[in-house]
């Protein structure tokens, strides 16, 4: 007996009923819960059927069970490489008290590491930026510098550093970049208070966290694509 006539039977008989509910529609958004479509995608992926796979891809993120957690794990497990990093970056503003153990096992012991790394470098960097108050910019011609001064250390303690740590609604790093724009510190002069602005926004400091994302993003997508064993491969080769 030819052992690929079953394989081939059964791919058939799901193309075909896959096929035939899609085209009549004759499913509702109960019969289209997270085990049923998870079971679609892992049979289609196994069994190379497009079809059905992309129904899956399609209808999985409208459920709203679908987690940042079960979509990476998908997509680790089927190669899904477009849902990587939207699901890691959701989980990089998830609270981590949030995080179960058996999400930290769908998500894998590699990008957990990830996530807990920049999780852990974003959180050290607020509070060095709310602990540290840069000195305020003095306009040469100001007559009340150290009233000025003062004041601007005290915004940046008083304001900023909450908003920063704000245990429910941190505001993030644009958003406070944009609140600059808007803002009337009380007690400094509109040139300093413009200067020390000018200041911070040169330096980039609230930029950061962007850098740090951007990074942890690509090595999680190296892992997704295996570059790191296609790199070991190629120095092997070289060497």
């Amino acid at each position: 007996m030819d052992p690929c006539v079953p394989f081939q039977w059964v791919s058939t008989f799901i193309f075909n009923g896959f096929n035939a509910l899609t085209a009549s529609n004759s499913y509702s958004a109960k019969d289209l819960t997270i085990d049923f479509l998870s079971s679609v995608l892992k049979m289609s992926v196994f069994l190379d059927i497009p079809d059905s796979e992309e129904f899956a891809t399609e209808r999985l993120p409208k459920n709203p069970d679908f987690t940042p957690v079960l979509q990476l794990h998908l997509a680790r497990l089927h190669r899904i490489d477009k849902w990587v990093q939207p699901a890691f970056r959701q989980l990089l503003v998830t609270p981590t008290v949030e995080l179960k153990l058996v999400d930290a096992e769908l998500i894998g012991l590699l990008f957990y590491h990830i996530l807990m790394k920049t999780k852990a470098k974003i959180n050290h960097h607020r509070l060095s930026l709310a602990f540290f108050a840069p000195d305020a910019v003095i306009d040469p011609f100001c007559g009340k510098s150290v009233t000025c001064s003062d004041s601007w250390t005290a915004e940046w303690w008083r304001g900023l550093a909450k908003q920063l740590l704000h245990p429910d609604a941190a505001l993030t790093e644009s958003e406070i970049v944009a609140g600059f724009d808007t803002v009337m510190i009380p007690g400094m002069c509109d040139s300093c208070q413009a200067r020390s602005i000018e200041w911070v926004k040169a330096k980039k400091v609230f930029e950061k966290e962007q850098t740090f994302i951007q990074a942890a993003v690509a090595e999680v997508m190296d892992l997704q694509t295996d570059e790191p064993i296609r790199a070991s491969m190629r120095d092997n080769i070289i060497h």
